[in-house]
């Protein structure tokens, strides 16, 4: 299949993979990003930020130097990067502060931060970047018409801008709307019009950029009174801005519907956009779903593959690394009523091996896989023991095929 091949044009079966004690800790509201390096090529992955609640003597929402930590795709592990400050070297800026309810985006070598919160600085204000080669922090210099300090915002990387969209402002005590974006080369900000009916005000959404000029819009949790709890609405739309004409318009979807959420995970890939968990208060549920927005078609899609699967749970962070999907983290509820904050790392290949596309062929028709060799045989009889512990679990997930 050639790189620039149509989704659309290549069927293709998806496998979970669960990678645990490697090295990530247990955290939730990170945020990552994926990092290319300038010299070898390779890709690694960054969580920034976030906190645990779960472990004793823990609490990474105090003020303090924000943590690093670095997944190696080819390798499957995580590592703590040591970051280098002020402390280490007075012509270097201070470390940036813990948080979280942030966002980041690589750019030209470098991860750039906005917002978030701790539970002594309150809301953040400010964007910070992150040198990958130095492993040293740097704030930014901005100008022209900010966005304020704010969390639970959504953003999104077009070109060489970083979109910021919603949140929870702090200068208006309110969840917000508005579309901010900041020219990464230039370090100027600029609000973005908004022609006709906007989208409700939300926090802990997602945005995701289509191409060069438009981003869409999913979930999170509305309303303008943000501590009257009972008036929360987890919006079900999909909705898309146009960044040329300045309008936002609500896209017609087909196929699955999925609950309103907030606290998901949303990654492009090529003309589809893949969802995973979340969370919606009213309704007091977790998610494990993971679905397929076709921004061509605007159909959805509920993807349902095989392999050991993360469970229901929301605030993990998601990059996608090439054709792999990875999500790291998240906060899950137990039947005890008590949470769990995870320290798993999964990974999704949209685009499997041959032998992942056999292996679900044989699957997926039922067919006699004792005849295989021990390892192979071993294997399926595992996949087949998980999905249908996922039945009793009450996913009530079954493999089927989508086209990416």
């Amino acid at each position: 299949m050639s790189e620039d091949s149509s989704v659309d044009e290549v069927e293709q079966e998806c496998f979970w993979y669960c990678y645990d004690n490697i090295g990530f800790p247990k955290r939730v509201n990170h945020a990552a990003a994926a990092h290319v390096d300038e010299n070898s090529g390779g890709v690694s992955v960054f969580s920034i930020g976030g906190f645990t609640e779960v472990e004793p003597g823990s609490d990474h929402l105090k003020s303090s130097d924000i943590d690093v930590h670095k997944f190696d795709v080819v390798s499957r592990t995580w590592n703590f990067i040591k970051t280098r400050s002020k402390k280490d070297d007075p012509c270097l800026a201070p470390c940036a502060k813990s948080r979280c309810g942030h966002s980041v985006c690589s750019y030209n070598r470098k991860i750039y931060m906005f917002g978030g919160h701790n539970n002594d600085d309150g809301l953040i204000t400010g964007v910070s970047c992150f040198d990958v080669a130095t492993s040293s922090w740097q704030n930014c210099k901005t100008s022209g018409q900010s966005p304020g300090a704010r969390d639970g915002h959504a953003c999104t990387l077009i070109g060489s801008t970083m979109f910021i969209h919603g949140g929870y402002s702090k200068m208006h005590f309110r969840f917000t709307n508005s579309l901010y974006g900041l020219n990464l080369d230039t370090l100027v900000w600029e609000l973005y019009p908004c022609v006709g009916p906007c989208v409700r005000e939300r926090d802990f959404h997602t945005a995701t950029a289509i191409g060069k000029n438009k981003i869409v819009v999913y979930g999170g949790r509305c309303d303008q009174q943000i501590f009257n709890a009972s008036s929360f609405v987890y919006d079900e739309s999909f909705y898309c801005y146009d960044i040329q004409d300045g309008k936002w318009s609500e896209m017609n979807t087909t196929g699955y519907k999925p609950m309103g959420r907030r606290s998901h995970t949303a990654a492009h890939c090529r003309e589809s956009v893949v969802y995973f968990g979340g969370f919606n208060s009213i309704l007091n549920k977790h998610f494990a779903d993971l679905f397929v927005l076709n921004v061509t078609t605007n159909h959805i899609t509920e993807v349902r593959p095989w392999g050991e699967y993360p469970c229901a749970r929301r605030r993990p962070a998601c990059v996608l690394v090439g054709s792999e999907l990875i999500i790291c983290g998240g906060t899950s509820l137990l039947p005890t009523k008590e949470y769990i904050d995870h320290s798993d790392t999964f990974i999704l290949n949209l685009f499997p091996t041959l032998q992942e596309i056999c292996l679900s062929h044989i699957l997926n028709n039922g067919m006699d896989y004792s005849v295989l060799p021990p390892h192979l045989s071993s294997y399926l009889k595992e996949l087949r023991c998980i999905d249908e512990k996922r039945y009793e679990d009450e996913f009530k997930v079954y493999p089927i095929l989508y086209c990416f």
